[in-house]
C-alpha cells in the first residue's frame, strides 16, 4: 500500500494439460512401471468440489478430466483401466463424482489384486496426498479385499516437473512490453 509504482502482474490460470506437464506426469509413471510393472487399475485422484460450483461455471472437474484424457494418451496402458475420481468430501452437499474414497473400497471388495494411485492435482505432496490417500484410503482398499496399492509420489521435485514449471512460466511471460 505504500508503493508508488505497483508491478504489473501476470497469473498462469492454469496447466493442466500443458504438453510438458503431462510429459512430466507420465514419466513419473514410466519410472515407476519400469522398476515395478504396470497396475490392473490407475486411479488419478484429484481434490474435490462441490457439485454447485461446476453448475455455477467452475471449470476445475473438466479440467482435471482432460488431465486425465491427455495422460491417458500417453501411457501404454488400456484407457478403460484408466478412472478419474474426486477426493477430500466433506458436508452434505453433493460433490463432484465418482468419490475416490467409495471406489476404494468398492475395488477392494471387487478384490482388485493391482492398484496404482496417482494425485496429478497436486504439485507436491502434503496432508492431503499423503494422509488421506497413501495411508487413509490404502487401509481402506486393503481392509476391503484389496491387493496391490501403490501411491504414485506427486511430482514433488523432480528435474521434468520443474522444467515443465520452467517452460509454462517462460510462455506465460513473453510478449510483454519492456
Amino acid at each position: 500500500s505504500t508503493w508508488r509504482r505497483v508491478p504489473e502482474l501476470r497469473t498462469i490460470a492454469d496447466y493442466h494439460d500443458h504438453p510438458a506437464y503431462i510429459s512430466a506426469l507420465t514419466s513419473s509413471l514410466q519410472d515407476l512401471w519400469r522398476s515395478g510393472g504396470k497396475p490392473r487399475r490407475l486411479l488419478l485422484s484429484f481434490h474435490g468440489l462441490p457439485v454447485r460450483y461446476v453448475e455455477a461455471g467452475d471449470p476445475y472437474a473438466e479440467q482435471c478430466r482432460r488431465t486425465a484424457t491427455a495422460l491417458g494418451g500417453h501411457l501404454d496402458i488400456d484407457p478403460k483401466s484408466i478412472v478419474t475420481a474426486f477426493q477430500s468430501r466433506f458436508g452434505r452437499e453433493p460433490w463432484v463424482e465418482p468419490n475416490t474414497t467409495e471406489l476404494l473400497r468398492k475395488w477392494g471388495r471387487e478384490h482388485l489384486d493391482r492398484l496404482d494411485v496417482m494425485c496429478p492435482g497436486f504439485a507436491a505432496d502434503c496432508i492431503e496426498t499423503l494422509e488421506e490417500i497413501d495411508i487413509a484410503g490404502r487401509k481402506i482398499f486393503d481392509k476391503a479385499g484389496g491387493g496391490s496399492f501403490r501411491y504414485v509420489p506427486a511430482l514433488n521435485r523432480r528435474a521434468d516437473h520443474i522444467d515443465a514449471l520452467a517452460e509454462i512460466a517462460i510462455e506465460n511471460l513473453g510478449g510483454w512490453v519492456v
